[in-house]
């Protein structure tokens, strides 16, 4: 409190006593002396007062105009990262979805294709079943190996060696591709 007295002091104010009526004339804040000594218990508490008003009063706009634009920058990116969230949500609800479908699809050409190509005894009918069901499930490697085995014994080298290939290059661990397609290899 003392350094906000000794601060306040250097300023001179007019002063008006609203019980009175009455101009004190210039002074410091209408208290007298303005040195800390001199003033009453009663009036450092006033000049307390006027003076935190005053200190109050010239830095709080600045305070709070600090304080908003930080607020608003603040808000602007989270505003930003909501966003980006969103868009993150949307792309993985995407893929969930594409995903889901893939399934389906895969489930169908399992059901309606490659199951009747196993057990028919029907090559070529076996290979245009597998055909249609990798339309539908493009990325299964025993369908292609399956499919593969069934271009093979029909004797077509050229296609049945695409269809191991595309079972290596889903699964290049796959050591039954990798002994059938060295075979057709040969075989040309």
């Amino acid at each position: 409190m003392d350094t906000q007295v000794k601060f306040l002091t250097t300023f001179k104010l007019k002063t008006f006593s609203p019980l009175t009526g009455e101009d004190g004339g210039e002074g410091h804040a209408g208290l007298g002396d303005p040195s800390p000594v001199s003033l009453s218990r009663k009036g450092r508490g006033k000049f307390a007062v006027v003076g935190t008003l005053l200190v109050a009063a010239t830095t709080l706009p600045a305070c709070n105009s600090e304080i908003l634009e930080k607020q608003a920058e603040q808000i602007k990116q989270q505003k930003e990262e909501i966003a980006r969230q969103r868009k993150e949500i949307g792309a993985l609800e995407a893929g969930q979805k594409a995903q889901e479908q893939k399934q389906r699809d895969c489930s169908r050409a399992f059901r309606d294709y490659f199951d009747k190509a196993q057990t028919t005894g029907d090559r070529e009918q076996a290979i245009a079943l597998y055909r249609e069901g990798l339309v539908l499930c493009p990325d299964d490697e025993i369908a292609h190996y399956e499919l593969g085995k069934a271009l093979a014994d029909r004797g077509r080298y050229p296609e049945a060696e695409k269809e191991f290939e595309a079972a290596l290059k889903i699964n290049p661990g796959f050591i039954d591709a990798k002994r059938h397609l060295e075979s057709v290899r040969k075989s040309r």
